[in-house]
């Protein structure tokens, strides 16, 4: 049914923000303490006239761009090195007109204060926030080298048993970390996942809160958008979600359910 409403909705998106998801790591620091975010910081750098922020440029005298990770539709994602302790980081940058826009600048920064306030080893981390001269916001995430779990399906096609209840049970944690402080996602999907290979075996993490949204706000506030707009992807859209309804937590478990299944069958259930 939902595929009939948005056919082409899962290609769209992958097109605009698949490449930007693709590599969003190494060990955690404690910039943010669990359950607050950093003040935005206004960076002593030059105005630039592009969107690209060149190699070399240095962010809040912190964080020296090295490269570009990936590009899509609403900001870029640059690998990044600490200036004094030479960690890796990813830098993520959103576009000057997305940044202008009122309800996608709150939404931003909420992802830095949703993924810091959960403070989970199965939630990227988010530890440090700010404003570029120019009026574009950015965070600062762990760098993640791994792939996404939509990568991993595409590759391999439906996991064992074992394997699929493996990951599922990594994300479960991390949503649930989220739920415990009154954090809902809301576009949970294969694309929001990574998949990152460490000593100790595959490292499940979650990405990508920049729409979640707080449990305990407003209908009105929490939503974000115009009466009737939807947030999510429609493949793990629970109905209520779809009709522009106020979400709670079981929007989370409904697409939990979806992707669980995805993961054994190879594709979406709907």
């Amino acid at each position: 049914f939902m595929r009939g409403l948005f056919p082409d909705a899962q290609a769209r998106d992958h097109a605009v923000y698949g490449e930007l998801l693709t590599r969003v790591l190494g060990p955690t620091t404690g910039v943010f303490r669990h359950g607050e975010a950093a003040k935005p910081t206004i960076d002593a750098v030059p105005v630039l006239d592009g969107e690209e922020l060149p190699v070399g440029l240095v962010i809040a005298e912190r964080y020296r761009i090295t490269a570009e990770l990936g590009r899509g539709g609403m900001g870029t994602v640059y690998l990044s090195e600490h200036v004094t302790v030479g960690r890796k980081v990813a830098v993520k940058v959103l576009t000057r007109e997305w940044s202008a826009h009122e309800t996608v600048a709150r939404r931003f920064r909420d992802e830095a204060r949703a993924a810091s306030a959960a403070g989970h080893p199965n939630i990227v981390e988010v530890f440090d926030a700010g404003t570029l001269p120019d009026g574009r916001l950015y965070l600062v995430m762990e760098h993640l080298d791994g792939r996404s779990l939509y990568d991993e399906l595409c590759n391999t096609g439906p996991m064992p048993i074992d394997r699929a209840v493996t990951i599922f049970r990594e994300i479960a944690r991390g949503i649930a970390a989220a739920h415990a402080v009154g954090i809902i996602h809301r576009d949970l999907k294969p694309d929001n996942v990574m998949l990152v290979e460490r000593a100790g075996g595959t490292v499940v993490k979650l990405l990508d809160f920049g729409i979640a949204a707080s449990a305990d706000r407003a209908a009105e506030e929490r939503r974000l958008t115009q009466p009737g707009h939807t947030l999510g992807t429609p493949e793990y859209m629970a109905p209520e979600q779809a009709k522009g309804r106020a979400p709670d937590a079981r929007v989370d478990v409904y697409a939990l359910g979806a992707m669980f299944y995805e993961l054994i069958a190879g594709m979406p259930p709907f």
